[in-house]
């Protein structure tokens, strides 16, 4: 894996990361709250994204810690790339 990191393959390594993100953050948060609701909290849904924590460890060897980083890592990302325009405005 570290001779993967230093070649250009790294950008579908990290594209395919993003991609799990979006999909659990986009198709299962809601489907998980969309349940919760018709199950009137019966069923508690709230926290799928660290129930799905397993994904990352599987798939990517990340840890516990590297998984939080990640998040952060992306909000921060996230926010610079919304707040930059809407300075430059």
């Amino acid at each position: 894996m570290n001779i993967v990191s230093l070649t250009p393959l790294i950008v579908a390594y990290l594209l395919l990361m993003d991609v799990i993100y979006i999909f659990v953050s986009v198709v299962l948060t809601p489907i998980a709250m969309i349940i919760k609701i018709l199950t009137c909290g019966f069923i508690d849904m709230t926290n799928i994204e660290e129930k799905l924590d397993v994904l990352y460890e599987i798939l990517f060897g990340m840890s516990d810690m590297d998984i939080k980083g990640f998040r952060r890592l992306r909000t921060i990302s996230q926010l610079s790339f919304e707040s930059l325009p809407q300075i430059i405005l």
